[in-house]
């Protein structure tokens, strides 16, 4: 068991369902309009879905990982001198729950200030620089694994989620 990549999506899971409850709970019906942005929610939804199935999978298969003898980009993923992917993939996964968290609080000041913050955009493409981010590592996997081709699937609805449905489509059409 990944204890270290344990604690941080724990603990950044957390800090993000708590920055939405904490958004749910602090907007009205108008703002609340506000943050759908025009989002064709037929769309949306699914994605975003499909996106949480993912991510609980592939958390789970870093997390839970038995194969000690698993190789990322030819460099085994638990040798104690070079944990190269592995501190990667912990980075990766701790900006995207920072950001993904920070994106609550900040959407928030966006519609208390009226203005669009420039932070807004750094947070919602960070989120999406970290999903591509760990795309990328997936595609090192050895081929040996039975798990690779599900978890390159995976980050890759939860890369397109967060490049096209949050970053592009719901950043462009949001206004304040």
């Amino acid at each position: 068991m990944d204890s270290i990549l344990l604690f941080v999506t724990a603990v950044g899971g957390l800090f993000t369902l708590l920055s939405y409850y904490l958004l749910s709970k602090n907007i009205d019906d108008r703002q609340y309009e506000q943050i759908k942005a025009g989002l064709d929610f037929r769309l949306w939804i699914p994605s975003m879905i499909v996106s949480i199935v993912a991510y609980v999978y592939t958390l789970l298969f870093w997390i839970y990982l038995k194969d000690t003898d698993l190789k990322v980009f030819d460099d085994l993923y638990y040798d104690p001198g070079n944990n190269t992917a592995r501190d990667w993939i912990v980075f990766m996964y701790s900006l995207f729950l920072f950001s993904a968290a920070s994106y609550a609080y900040t959407v928030n000041t966006c519609i208390v200030m009226k203005t669009h913050y420039i932070l807004l955009d750094i947070v919602l493409y960070a989120t999406a620089a970290a999903a591509i981010g760990l795309l990328v590592i997936s595609f090192g996997i050895d081929a040996s694994s039975p798990h690779k081709i599900p978890v390159i699937v995976g980050y890759a609805f939860l890369a397109f989620h967060c490049t096209f449905f949050d970053a592009i489509q719901w950043n462009n059409s949001f206004t304040v």
